[in-house]
Formats: C-alpha cells, sequence, structure tokens
C-alpha cells in the first residue's frame, strides 16, 4: 500500500504530464501561428497540403496532353509563318531565237451536260492543254492543242443536282485553281485530278448558295474572286438583289473577306455609258501590277434591261481599266464586234510587262455553244485573230 505522501507525490508529477499531453493534442488541432508585424497569419498545414497535391496532378495532366498532341496542333491548328509562292507558270518557258512557247490549259463550263450519265452523284467537266508561242519581234501568237482529248475532271460535289461548271482557271500560291460557278467550290487541280479547298458563298457570305464565280485573279498576296457584276434579277429583268456585285478577297491560309463591289462594277458600265436599267456582265477580269490598274474585258454589254433571250447576243468587244479607286477609267476597242461572242477569260502573257493578252470568247446561241481564241496588245491591236477552239464552252485560261 502507498502511502499519503508517496500518493501526493504521484499526483504532483502526473499532473504536468497530463497538462502536456493535452497542450500536445490541441497543437497538433490547432494551425501554427507567425506574428508578422502587428498581424497573424496562420497557415494551414492540411490545406497546403491539399493545393500542392491538386497542383502536382494538374501539372501532370498539362504535360501528358501537352506531350501527346504536340505534333497534331504544330502540324494541323497553328499557322505556320511560310513564304507566298510565286512560280508562274509551273513549267519552264520553251524559247527559240525570238520566240517563247508556253503551256496553257482551258477549263470547260458544260452546264447541265456536266453531269455523268448513269453516275448518280458524279459531275465532270474537261481541262484541255496546249502550247502559246509569242514573238515580241513581229507581233504574233500562235496557239496549238495536244492532239489527245482533254482531261476528263470529276467530283461529287453539287449544289441541288448541279456541279463541275467551272467558270475560271488561275495560279495562286503554286497551287492551280478552278472553280465552280453553281456550288461555290473551289478546287485545286493536283495530278490530274480536282481537290475542295474552299466553298465561297453568295454575296456578303451568310446567304443560302453558292457563290457564282466567274473571274479570278492575284493581287499581291491576294486572290480576288468576282461574280458577274449585275445586279441579280427575273428573267424579265426585274431587280431581286445585288448578291453578284460582291467580290471575295482570299489569303493563302482560305481566309476570305466579302467586299461589297457596286459602286466599282457601276462605274464600269459608266465607262461606256450604261447606267440602269442596262447592264454588263463580266466573266474576266484581272488586275495589272505594271500598270498597277483593274483590266476588265466585259462578256455582255446592253443598254436595255436585261432579258434572258435578247441577252445571247449582247456581247461586246470593249477593255475597260481602272485605276485602284476606279476613279480614273479607260476604255479600248478591241477586234470585231461579234454581238453572240463576248469575253470569258483572259491572262496577261508572261513577260510581256502585262501587254500582250491572250483571250477566250464565248459563244451561247439558240442552244448551241462554241469557244474561240484570240490575242491583242493593250491598246487594242491584234496578234491574233479569233480562232475556233471547239464546239464545247470554254471559261478559263491560264499559264500552267
Amino acid at each position: 500500500m502507498q502511502s499519503r505522501q508517496e500518493m501526493l507525490l504521484l499526483d504532483d508529477f502526473e499532473e504536468p504530464m497530463r497538462n502536456s499531453l493535452r497542450d500536445w493534442r490541441m497543437a497538433l488541432r490547432t494551425p501554427t501561428a507567425y506574428r508578422v508585424g502587428n498581424r497573424t497569419v496562420r497557415i494551414q498545414t492540411q490545406f497546403i497540403a491539399l493545393v500542392v497535391f491538386i497542383g502536382l496532378v494538374l501539372l501532370l495532366i498539362f504535360y501528358y496532353y501537352t506531350k501527346q498532341d504536340a505534333s497534331y496542333h504544330s502540324h494541323h491548328w497553328v499557322p505556320q509563318a511560310r513564304t507566298f509562292n510565286r512560280t508562274y507558270p509551273f513549267s519552264t518557258p520553251i524559247k527559240s531565237g525570238g520566240l517563247v512557247s508556253f503551256r496553257i490549259a482551258i477549263v470547260a463550263d458544260l452546264d447541265t451536260d456536266s453531269k455523268v450519265e448513269n453516275k448518280k452523284n458524279l459531275w465532270k467537266s474537261y481541262l484541255k492543254k496546249g502550247y502559246l508561242s509569242y514573238s515580241p519581234s513581229l507581233n504574233t501568237v500562235v496557239v496549238t492543242w495536244d492532239t489527245k482529248p482533254p482531261l476528263i475532271l470529276s467530283s461529287s460535289y453539287a449544289l441541288k443536282g448541279r456541279g463541275m461548271e467551272l467558270s475560271e482557271l488561275v495560279v495562286f500560291d503554286g497551287r492551280l485553281l478552278t472553280f465552280d460557278d453553281r456550288s461555290g467550290m473551289v478546287y485545286e487541280i493536283v495530278d490530274d485530278k480536282v481537290v475542295p479547298w474552299l466553298v465561297l458563298i453568295d454575296g456578303n457570305g451568310k446567304a443560302t448558295k453558292g457563290f457564282k464565280s466567274e473571274w479570278a485573279t492575284v493581287r499581291g498576296e491576294v486572290l480576288y474572286v468576282g461574280s458577274m457584276g449585275k445586279e441579280w434579277t427575273t428573267p424579265g429583268g426585274q431587280f431581286m438583289s445585288y448578291d453578284p456585285m460582291w467580290v471575295k478577297a482570299i489569303n493563302i491560309h482560305g481566309e476570305v473577306r466579302h467586299e461589297m463591289w457596286v459602286d466599282q462594277y457601276k462605274k464600269i458600265r459608266k465607262s461606256i455609258g450604261i447606267d440602269w436599267p442596262g447592264y454588263m456582265i463580266h466573266e474576266s477580269g484581272a488586275w495589272s501590277p505594271h500598270h498597277n490598274r483593274w483590266v476588265f474585258l466585259p462578256r455582255r454589254c446592253s443598254q436595255e434591261s436585261y432579258n434572258e433571250t435578247k441577252d445571247e447576243s449582247k456581247g461586246c468587244n470593249y477593255l475597260i481599266t481602272a485605276d485602284p479607286n476606279f476613279s480614273d477609267r479607260k476604255v479600248t476597242l478591241v477586234g470585231k464586234p461579234i454581238p453572240t461572242h463576248g469575253f470569258s477569260s483572259f491572262k496577261f502573257i508572261p513577260g510581256s510587262d502585262d501587254d500582250a493578252i491572250v483571250a477566250l470568247r464565248t459563244m451561247e446561241y439558240q442552244g448551241t455553244t462554241s469557244t474561240f481564241i484570240s490575242a491583242f496588245r493593250m491598246n487594242g491591236d491584234m496578234l491574233m485573230e479569233e480562232t475556233f477552239v471547239s464546239n464545247v464552252k470554254y471559261e478559263g485560261i491560264e499559264f500552267i
């Protein structure tokens, strides 16, 4: 048995121990406090540990997906800076004495005949190739065509049962492009096949139908694509919209800017005295860097309001140029006027400082079609009189 004195001594010893254990337990539950100036900053050790843990997890997830997708994003999503490809034409011209020969191609708009028979979803066009030989000293141009049949280009893309009605041919950024004036599709011709690149939408880009592309040209590093430059009307000439009087400006990445050209088109037709309800239809236009001017060869010119039947014999033979602001315009007559023939495409002959032009004229009259080719200078002097090409309607020409 312990004496009372021993028990009192034991109590005196255990009491401090109990107090120490209680203080230790409280310390575990209570955050450590530090005094900074007149304020106390309490650090929640458990909370800090949780935050650090979550942060580490997020870093690991971010690192994993960055490693997994780095290659994909760098090649497909992040725009890569590169130099504009100015190669033109693709093939090296053949020079012999004072004569230089270029490879050329023309592309067809077959309208409703573009539908491939016995194929449910297939439309076609033709690409015809040849050579253009130019002699600056003799002021002559000669065109010869390949003896083999034209190349057949086909696609399954269409709008309301029509497609591959190709209206222009142009080299842009090292690509050979062609344009469907029904679906609004822009194709690149690669290895004798058409590959879709863009779809252009009518008017301001918020319409429900494809852009009726008719002409295309390169200005600087931008591709300009225009429609017929005439108010959209009923077959009897009643106004409906300005949608065909917009122009699309496209950069090398395929970004499209929609530009209203109502004022520009009106100024072009005003230069030969045409006002509404008269009209002018464009299927060929180009920017000349040497002259710093726009150049147009209208297909149709009429002082009267539009009439679907009469329009077939409204062909004209004007060459119209305009400065960048369309404030200064000049008019030149080219060749003989043939009412059923109208310009559908032209290009400056390379190396001529945009002075020599080769152009296509087409005929659509009472259900028949034909294509003709000619060459002339900017002042209207003929280098090659109009020559028959084909009973197929070809609406685009380019040096390749």
